[in-house]
């Protein structure tokens, strides 16, 4: 894990019990009140945008939870181009992988400002010794990940380009019925799609121009999500 990027790290024993994201985290299963009474060394780690929160092939002794933020995940093709496999936002689990004993499969990079609590392996181990529900929970969220992964290759490689980036925008959208969204850097989304940065800018200035989206500036939109749904249907 690049400490660079870290804005703060461990500040002190996290109150899992007063989570904002409890029900959605990996402990939701334990009793809220057992939680209180626990002394957990799970470390408060804000990341910056672009900083590694860790790195493919290390090998792993803890998992993250997202509190908040964007994180991409991503694996590296022979001629050192990259692919991002997954994005992963509020109330998702990263480094599952690590408590089968193997090592990060992903490259995990912070796209915004993130909140996370890592948790060490060795800590998921003890508590799900003692709660069984623990332990369906972790079977859960290792089944959520192949679905996930099965859900983005439908979802944003297959079609036209043209359609695929409309997906882009729609899964991207701040909250259901929104309409904002915070797109990514042009490299990440040819890195989405497996295309180049050239053909996701001129897709995206076309989209402008034909009023399926409207720049905010930076990168924030505000979506005309029928026209992006009619578009996400094309061949």
């Amino acid at each position: 894990m690049k400490k660079s990027g870290i804005v703060g790290n461990w500040h002190g024993m996290v109150h899992c019990e007063s989570c904002s994201i409890h029900q959605a985290a990996l402990f939701s299963v334990i009793p809220i009140e057992n939680l209180a009474e626990m002394r957990l060394p799970i470390e408060d780690i804000q990341f910056n945008a672009g900083a590694s929160i860790y790195d493919i092939g290390c090998e792993g002794s803890a998992i993250f939870t997202i509190r908040s933020g964007l994180v991409k995940l991503s694996r590296f093709l022979p001629n050192g181009s990259y692919r991002i496999v997954r994005l992963a936002r509020h109330g998702s689990v990263l480094g599952l992988e690590t408590l089968l004993g193997s090592p990060y499969e992903h490259t995990a990079t912070a796209l915004s400002p993130t909140f996370t609590c890592r948790i060490p392996r060795d800590i998921v181990y003890e508590l799900a010794l003692s709660y069984q529900e623990l332990y369906q929970q972790i079977m859960q969220r290792l089944c959520d990940s192949v679905h996930q992964a099965d859900e983005w290759l439908t979802l944003l490689a297959t079609g036209s380009i043209r359609a695929r980036i409309a997906r882009l925008f729609l899964y991207l959208e701040d909250k259901p019925h929104n309409s904002l969204c915070t797109l990514l850097g042009r490299e990440d989304i040819a890195a989405i799609l497996g295309t180049t940065p050239e053909t996701t800018s001129r897709i995206i200035a076309d989209l402008k121009r034909s009023g399926a989206i409207h720049h905010l500036g930076l990168n924030r939109f505000r979506c005309n999500i029928q026209m992006l749904h009619t578009i996400a249907k094309e061949s």
